[in-house]
This record gives C-alpha cells, sequence and structure tokens, in this order.
C-alpha cells in the first residue's frame, strides 16, 4: 500500500476490515436481544439486583417521581396478607395485583436479609402514595426489572440489525469490479 496514510488503498482495507467485525458483532447483538427476549438470560433473576430507591414507613406518604418509568411498590415483612394492604394516592385507589405471572406473593431479600413482597407495578408514576395494612411497617418502590431488560432487549436487537446493515453495505462497497471479496 502506497499513498500515505489516507490513500485509497488504506481506506477501503479499513471500510472492508469494518465490514467484517460488523457483520460478526450485528448478528451477535441480535441473538443477545432474543436470549434476553425469550427469558434465556435474566438481569433481575438474582437478589442482588433488587435494590429499593425510597422507602417510609407504613402509612406515611411515599413521593414516587418516576413518570417515564415502571415501578414496582414493595412492603416489608414478607409475609404480610395483600388482601388486606391498601395503597392510596391523592385521587385513586391502587388495586394490589401482587405478582400477577407468579403463584403466589413475589418476595425479594434487601441487602440486611430483611423480606419484602411486591404489592403493585404502576407505569409511569409522578405522585404520592399512601400505603398501610395490619402488620406491615414499611413501604417503598424499586425499578420494574422485567421492563428494563424488555428495554435492553430492544437495543440489541435494534443495534444489531442497524449494524448489520451497515457491515453489509461496507461490503458492498468494498467488493472487486469483477464482484469477488
Amino acid at each position: 500500500m502506497s499513498g500515505g496514510p489516507y490513500s485509497r488503498e488504506r481506506r477501503r482495507a479499513s471500510l472492508k476490515g469494518f465490514g467484517y467485525l460488523a457483520l460478526i458483532g450485528g448478528p451477535a447483538a441480535v441473538l443477545v436481544s432474543l436470549v434476553m427476549a425469550f427469558g434465556l438470560w435474566s438481569a433481575g433473576d438474582d437478589d442482588s439486583s433488587f435494590g429499593l430507591r425510597s422507602t417510609v414507613a407504613a402509612g406515611d406518604s411515599l413521593v414516587v417521581n418516576e413518570p417515564d418509568a415502571t415501578v414496582v411498590l414493595w412492603a416489608t415483612p414478607g409475609d404480610i396478607e395483600l388482601g388486606e394492604v391498601s395503597c392510596e394516592t391523592r385521587d385513586s385507589s391502587l388495586p394490589m395485583d401482587g405478582a400477577p405471572q407468579e403463584p403466589g406473593a413475589a418476595v425479594q431479600l434487601d441487602d440486611d436479609g430483611a423480606q419484602w413482597v411486591r404489592l403493585n407495578a404502576v407505569e409511569g408514576m409522578q405522585r404520592s402514595v399512601t400505603c398501610s395494612g395490619p402488620g406491615m411497617t414499611e413501604f417503598g418502590y424499586a425499578a420494574d426489572a422485567e421492563v428494563d431488560q424488555d428495554r435492553g432487549a430492544w437495543f440489541f436487537g435494534v443495534f444489531g440489525v442497524l449494524v448489520t446493515g451497515a457491515g453489509l453495505l461496507a461490503r458492498r462497497l468494498t467488493r472487486n469490479s469483477s464482484g469477488r471479496p
């Protein structure tokens, strides 16, 4: 190769190398998105991912300012009866759905080993909530790990398709006039 660092041959070789890398990385990102989407790998399966953003004593008002996220309300101790718990905002009462996809109540452990039971998932919440019930000592909210995982799967899928397309374009632009790479 001659003609300096910005010669046509060097640019062509760089573009060809990008094409090869993109044709490997793009499908790999799509594969990661499919694995995440079908639940073969989950970022929220381990207890260390459970992180309450804010907590207050039962009966107190908790300000939730998450307009663009899905949050999950949690209460402790983990053995309270969900049917006796009530959560209300200024203008409405929230239903206690517990864990709709699971046969029993979803229970998580925090860093101190305390059990927290899932009360409800609320999408786009920007108001104060008050929860109370017999035996409940605290309640709080955390990000919904399943929704975060779904967003990650979408990101990897779209990114993978775009990178694969760029790789195919780069390979097409760098092929010889004879049609062979």
